[in-house]
Parts: C-alpha cells; structure tokens; sequence
C-alpha cells in the first residue's frame, strides 16, 4: 500500500533560522519582570528614599554645627554680620500717594494714543491748508465734466415738438410751405 503524501515530513522552505546569518539579532531584550522594571509614574524613589538627612540647612544662610576644642560642647557658626539685607520699609497708608502713584498725567507723552503723534503731543499743531480739498479748483468736482455743447433744444423721439428752421416767420406755424410773415420795417433799419 501506499502512504499517503501526509505521512512524509517536509521541510517548510519559509523558515530559514537554520541558516547563519538570516535571523535578525536580539537587540532590545524583553522587558523584566512586573516587579524588577522602571515604573516612569511610581516616584517613590525620591519619596521613599532609604537614607534621609538630619541636616536643615538654609543655602542662603548656611550654618553648621561643630564640637569644640574640649569636643563636648556643640558651637554654630555661619551667621555673618552685615549680609542680610534691610528690612523694606511698611508701605505708606497715604491715600493721596496711594491713589496717584501710578498716575502719568503730568509726564507729556504718556497718555494714550501718544505714539503716534512724534513731537506734537507737546504743543499745538499750526494750521495748514488741507491739500486733497480740491473744492476750489473749477472743474475739479465730480459731475463737472461737459459731455456736449448746453442749448436750450429739446429732442424728444416720443414727443416731437421740434423747432423747424423759419417756424416764426410764417404766418401759419403749422403750414410749412404757407405764407410768410411780413417782416416790419422798423426792424430793417
């Protein structure tokens, strides 16, 4: 009888671990146990620390304790004559400085809106002419362009009530071709 193709041990042609050289070394190993790794929230370390000091020292003042000559008693030095500064003297209660001392009304140039004035927040502008006025230049206004000739004709296509050349001489103005009007000799001469 004949095995079936199951039976057989193949080798599966994806791993190569067996070759050298063709796996990628360890370079991060896995991280220890829960216990043994770092904790980045836990502070304790600094909290908790195992060994404390009994010293309180002031940095800006330091003082130490020492034995003396006879090593029994306890003397202190450090304490310096002169280096600690003044005391600052209690504020004023004046209600008059209280309220005015950070006022700057009497300094010229410190209101508001100052900066922009350059050397006139201190005296008075002199009066000039304001030069982009051009109100009193002739036909420097708006509208004061003439498109055409002004005559007194009007030309009106739905209304055409013209004025045809010698209208007034005739007699009858609505007659063109009638009879003219007799012109008065004291016109003539």
């Amino acid at each position: 009888m004949r095995k079936k193709n199951e039976d057989y041990r193949t080798r599966d042609v994806m791993k190569i671990g067996d070759i050298e050289g063709t796996c990628a070394t360890i370079r991060h190993p896995d991280r220890p146990v829960k216990n043994q790794q770092y904790d980045p929230i836990n502070y304790r370390d600094v909290t908790h620390a195992e060994f404390k000091t009994k010293r309180c020292t002031n940095p800006l003042q330091p003082t130490y304790m020492f034995r003396a000559n006879d090593d029994k008693t306890l003397v202190e030095i450090g304490a310096v004559a002169g280096s600690t500064p003044c005391v600052l003297p209690p504020p004023r209660q004046d209600q008059n400085f209280v309220k005015t001392s950070l006022t700057t009304t009497d300094i010229h140039g410190c209101a508001i809106g100052t900066k922009g004035l350059y050397n006139f927040h201190t005296r008075e502008r002199r009066d000039h002419p304001k030069s982009c006025v051009t109100s009193d230049i002739f036909g420097a206004n708006p509208g004061s362009l003439k498109k055409a000739p002004q005559t007194l004709r009007d030309t009106n296509p739905l209304n055409p009530n013209y004025q045809m050349p010698g209208r007034n001489e005739l007699t009858n103005i609505n007659d063109a071709f009638g009879k003219p009007r007799p012109v008065p000799l004291t016109k003539l001469q």
